[in-house]
């Protein structure tokens, strides 16, 4: 899905940005980010409710 879209304005010069292809790279790290993803969603939704 990511391949589908340009990269956004910036994200070439980014320090932060990565490629799609080093994203996909290990799939296990998503494994590892999900609970990580799953907090910070969680208090933003929290505090959207609000």
């Amino acid at each position: 899905m990511a391949d589908q879209h340009p990269s956004p304005y910036g994200s070439d010069i980014s320090p932060q940005a990565q490629t799609p292809e080093f994203m996909l790279e290990d799939q296990k790290r998503f494994d590892l980010l999900a609970p990580l993803l799953d907090r910070l969603l969680s208090q933003w939704l929290r505090q959207a409710i609000r």
